[in-house]
């Protein structure tokens, strides 16, 4: 791997959080309680695939 990318894999402070490595992704889904019952919701196939 380039030396350029080593920082991804190392870990960040948010507070009083630690996040093992800086590869994050954004939210899939809504935070509705109810979510689940919108026909489109982010499903457990959605959830295996990523």
């Amino acid at each position: 791997m380039e030396e350029k990318y080593n920082a991804l894999f190392t870990p960040w402070k948010i507070g009083n959080v630690t996040i093992k490595n800086r590869i994050v992704m954004c939210p899939m889904g809504g935070t509705s309680l109810f979510g689940w019952m919108q026909p489109n919701h982010f499903d457990k196939v959605a959830a295996d695939f990523f």
